[in-house]
């Protein structure tokens, strides 16, 4: 009986000890999530031949951004002020304000993906002082520049 308790009574201090080592994640959980969701609002914004041999990527980055952004949540639920560091670290800047802004988890990640989207309308359709650049083939370079420069083909 006591190497029976003695067992239970290292699996818990393993679990405890397990469970403090990843509860620091939030912050790389929510670079992840947006790093697809970039990705995938730049896909469209390529020219359509590039785009058409990306449409299997789009879908992709935006279920395993949505799938990150889940993890995201769970993870400051779960274990709240243990994440403050990473999230400082990793998070995306803005990010913190979304994160009680809505009535739910899905609410929630459709404002951050929607801030990704206008992010990505900033730094691929517009000049340097807001102004929209109209010639498409100029904005379709600067998609496919962006996607590359953000890794998004060997992202998983």
């Amino acid at each position: 009986m006591k190497g029976f308790q003695m067992l239970v009574r290292v699996a818990v201090v393993i679990s405890l000890l397990y469970s403090v080592a990843s509860a620091q994640e939030a912050g790389q959980k929510a670079r992840s999530a947006y790093q697809h969701f970039y990705c995938h609002h730049t896909i469209p914004l390529m020219a359509d031949a590039d785009g058409a041999k990306l449409l299997e990527q789009h879908e992709k980055h935006v279920w395993a951004g949505i799938r990150e952004a889940r993890k995201m949540m769970t993870e400051i639920e779960k274990f709240k002020d243990a994440n403050q560091k990473d999230w400082l670290e990793h998070a995306p800047k803005n990010w913190g304000y979304y994160l009680n802004a809505g009535p739910s988890e899905d609410f929630v990640i459709g404002m951050l993906y929607e801030q990704v989207r206008g992010v990505v309308e900033r730094e691929i359709l517009q000049e340097e002082g807001g102004r929209y650049i109209s010639n498409t083939a100029l904005y379709q370079e600067n998609a496919r520049a962006s996607y590359d420069e953000n890794g998004c083909k060997n992202l998983k």
